[in-house]
């Protein structure tokens, strides 16, 4: 997908949620949060389809393969704790891949995002692209990551989707037009719905584009 993927690249997602362990309980478990699950934890069938403003042209991911398991982990206190892990893989309609990976907190859901092209190389890469709970964001130590709004309103089409969570990141190029810059993309989040709209740079020429959800199914 050019226009999604071509800026994201294959994904697999590990969504990693952790409680603080206790002396007591050393190796508590920890099951992925409904908020996870409601914002970022898509199933095989889920595919989005999006527009380019002002165009007729449309791009396309889908969700590639989904898969739970158990890791074991640390808190910020160096405690041992297990969390269960989600890895999710997309691919786009012309074969690019992009993998999410989140990271391990004592509470809630760090999400990054490493891109490759057709031919498995690197293309880009988001240290952050959404972080649960949003008052979790300690702004001093994620300077690659903003959030713009915790609650905007969005017209799709007649369709006004509320609680839309829009924020900045910075991307790093790993490859094509864009391989050694540093740029920012910008994407507006919906609960049980993702990405709904995107500002992105195009690897391919450098240019910023938008686009739109235009219809998509999602299985959670």
């Amino acid at each position: 997908m050019r226009g999604f993927l071509g800026f994201m690249g294959m994904v697999v997602v590990p969504l990693l949620a952790l409680t603080m362990c206790t002396k007591e309980d050393p190796m508590r478990k920890y099951s992925i949060e409904q908020e996870t699950r409601e914002w970022t934890a898509f199933k095989e069938g889920s595919y989005w389809v999006y527009e380019l403003e002002g165009t007729k042209t449309t791009d396309s991911t889908y969700v590639v393969s989904y898969s739970e398991k158990e890791i074991s982990g640390t808190d910020d206190g160096g405690n041992k704790c297990l969390a269960q892990q989600i890895d999710i893989k997309f691919a786009g309609s012309e074969g690019f891949l992009s993998t999410k990976v989140e990271n391990v907190l004592p509470r809630g859901n760090s999400l990054k995002v490493l891109t490759y092209d057709k031919s498995s190389q690197p293309t880009s890469n988001i240290d952050m692209i959404l972080l649960f709970p949003l008052s979790f964001v300690n702004q001093a130590n994620a300077p690659y990551f903003s959030i713009i709004s915790e609650e905007e309103i969005l017209d799709l089409g007649s369709e006004q989707i509320k609680d839309v969570v829009h924020v900045k990141c910075t991307v790093k190029g790993l490859g094509g037009i864009l391989a050694n810059t540093k740029y920012e993309n910008e994407y507006w989040i919906a609960r049980n719905r993702w990405i709904v709209k995107m500002k992105v740079k195009n690897p391919e020429n450098g240019n910023t584009e938008t686009w739109k959800l235009k219809r998509y199914k999602v299985v959670q």
